[in-house]
């Protein structure tokens, strides 16, 4: 997941927003063990990349993409709301 807004925010934290109105449930992995297995399992739960957005801390700039893409981004937090996930 990537999000792309106006707001910075964790993974880890907009887990546990979006948790809270849901019954979704977070599953704790060794995460050595899902990049071994991302690398030598095709069929794995996880790839590569799934697993670096979710430990990465890179943190993007959107005021250049609604430049360069002349989107109106919204807070996630709108964007929960307006689908009554939150």
């Amino acid at each position: 997941m990537e999000l792309v807004g106006p707001e910075t925010i964790s993974f880890k934290d907009y887990v546990r927003i979006f948790k809270n109105k849901n019954t979704v449930k977070i599953k704790n992995i060794d995460l050595e063990k899902a990049y071994y297995d991302a690398l030598h399992n095709p069929k794995s739960f996880f790839g590569i990349d799934d697993l670096n957005i979710m430990v990465g801390d890179f943190t993007g700039n959107h005021n250049k993409l609604k430049k360069i893409s002349g989107f109106n981004f919204k807070t996630f937090r709108e964007v929960l709301q307006s689908s009554s996930l939150t």
